[in-house]
């Protein structure tokens, strides 16, 4: 079962399609407001909320005003976008010791983590059988986890038949011998 997403979860993702990889977009942007007609009230109004509760911020770049994600912006969208969930035989394997005095941090990354597929295997140790390395990066750059994360890609595990279960993917399996 899949959480619903808010409305303004909604306005996000859809921001971020335009929006460039420097997370920016030049504001006011003709034609936006037609990508927002299924969101209740004006773009101008959804985005005055998006900057009020912290996602967005109005920034002035080359004397022109830009709208970008904050870290908070980019977090509340995070593993949102869907991508394709499909097995290559590899395993992602993270490991991390995230201290105490981070535990709000600690707890977030292991909703991140959930959210883009990975199963503990213990407390500090995940797994998943999906690519999803770019998406690891950004996140270990975003709550400045680099230095307490380890990342590994293994061919087979312990295990391996409670994990394939786990994970669902024996009519992934018997796809592929067809």
């Amino acid at each position: 079962m899949t959480k619903r997403l808010s409305k303004i979860e909604k306005f996000l993702l859809i921001l971020e399609g335009l929006i460039d990889e420097t997370y920016a977009i030049w504001y006011p942007y003709k034609g936006i407001g037609k990508h927002f007609r299924k969101y209740e009230g004006s773009f101008a109004r959804a985005l005055s909320q998006a900057r009020r509760h912290g996602y967005l911020e109005v920034v002035e770049k080359e004397g022109r005003k830009q709208i970008r994600f904050t870290t908070l912006g980019r977090l509340k969208i995070f593993g949102k976008q869907r991508f394709r969930k499909q097995w290559d035989g590899r395993w992602r394997i993270l490991v991390f010791d995230i201290e105490e005095k981070r535990k709000i941090t600690r707890n977030l990354f292991r909703q991140k983590l959930k959210d883009l597929g990975f199963k503990p295997i213990q407390k500090s140790v995940w797994i998943s059988p999906y690519d999803v390395s770019e998406k690891i990066e950004e996140l270990l750059d975003l709550l400045n986890l680099e230095e307490n994360v380890e990342y590994f890609i293994a061919q087979a595990v312990t295990h391996q038949q409670e994990l394939i279960k786990k994970f669902k993917l024996e009519s992934k399996l018997s796809e592929k011998s067809i």
